[in-house]
């Protein structure tokens, strides 16, 4: 007979289901434990939710998501486990957090920060490039550069071209020779 009554009061009995469970049947029972990395804090819920960013819940049928330690966040909804805490990433597009490098730059993580480095044909702090004429990169801002700071060879030290030149960009694939 106790073996009637859980099933009466669990699964099958029709009554509500409890925080950390649904039920698909506007959260009546059959109720299902809210699986890991989400969590239903209301009775007869008929769905569970994902953990929000900054919590997790490391077991099934939870009723509340734990949250990070200080200073830690996860990397999106419906983590699983403390694991999944980590340092705020301001490089990475999932924290949410914005950094100061230039467009023209390369964000990196370091412990408790990042850094900013300029890209090829850059040179700057990291939060301010300008593009270096003469190293041969061409980049925004230059219209050719042909390796040098020399005037008078097409190519103006100025990363210009220079008036009765043109300039053609290279070709991608070698020409091919007549048959």
């Amino acid at each position: 007979q106790a073996a009637a009554h859980v099933l009466a009061q669990g699964a099958g009995g029709g009554g509500p289901c409890q925080p950390g469970e649904y039920g698909p049947y506007q959260g009546l029972q059959p109720c299902r434990p809210c699986p890991l990395g989400s969590f239903s804090a209301s009775v007869a819920a008929d769905r569970c939710d994902l953990c929000p960013v900054g919590r997790y819940a490391d077991r099934n049928g939870s009723a509340f998501c734990a949250v990070c330690p200080p200073g830690l966040t996860t990397e999106g909804e419906g983590s699983r486990s403390a694991d999944a805490c980590e340092e705020p990433d301001e490089c990475a597009a999932w924290s949410g957090l914005s950094n100061s490098c230039a467009e023209q730059a390369t964000c990196s993580k370091t412990a408790g920060s990042f850094t900013c480095t300029c890209n090829a044909g850059f040179a700057g702090s990291g939060v301010e490039c300008t593009p270096v004429c003469g190293d041969g990169h061409v980049v925004p801002g230059e219209q050719c550069d042909d390796a040098n700071q020399r005037n008078a060879d097409g190519c103006s030290a100025q990363c210009q071209i220079e008036p009765g030149w043109t300039c053609h960009d290279p070709p991608s694939t070698p020409p091919l020779d007549p048959p």
